[in-house]
């Protein structure tokens, strides 16, 4: 289950909020390992120099899922059913560990979170609320509803295909 399945069933009484996000990173770990990888769990770095020391002994880096990341990052203000709860100290530290594997030439992969931090860590910024976004350009004219992908269509892998397993 997904991680937003599993919070909803914290919810529900079933589980603590800690257990699902032990849980939902231990998948991740175990997945790498199975790959041959050895999974070691990273502190929060505080600074560029923090982070460096940090990522001496590793030799990849994967950046994870999670919170939404903190607009200022990124020049904005949060904006209503935008960025919500976010994580000061793992913003900082995310960016200085990706910002610092760039520098170190260490590989990196990331998802979900993980890429929009990349992003951020390069100067790029984020749309906080995608369909507030889009339905204000509609409003104002700049862009038509005949624009938009039809979110019913299947997406086309121009250089292959992709089997199932790999899904």
């Amino acid at each position: 289950a997904g991680m937003e399945e599993q919070l909803d069933s914290v919810e529900e009484g079933k589980k603590t909020s800690v257990d699902v996000l032990e849980n939902f990173y231990k998948d991740f770990a175990e997945a790498l390992e199975r790959n041959g990888a050895v999974a070691v769990y990273l502190p929060l770095t505080i600074s560029e120099d923090h982070a460096q020391m940090v990522l001496a002994g590793v030799e990849g880096l994967f950046v994870t899922g999670g919170e939404d990341w903190n607009p200022k990052l990124y020049g904005e203000e949060a904006i209503p059913h935008g960025s919500s709860g976010w994580n000061d100290p793992r913003d900082t530290s995310d960016i200085n560990l990706m910002q610092q594997a760039i520098a170190l030439d260490i590989p990196m992969l990331t998802v979900c979170r993980g890429t929009q931090g990349l992003n951020i860590a390069l100067g790029g910024a984020l749309v906080q609320d995608v369909p507030f976004y889009l339905g204000n350009k509609v409003l104002d004219g700049t862009i038509n509803e005949s624009e938009f992908l039809d979110l019913g269509a299947p997406i086309v892998h121009t250089t292959g295909s992709v089997s199932e397993d790999h899904l």
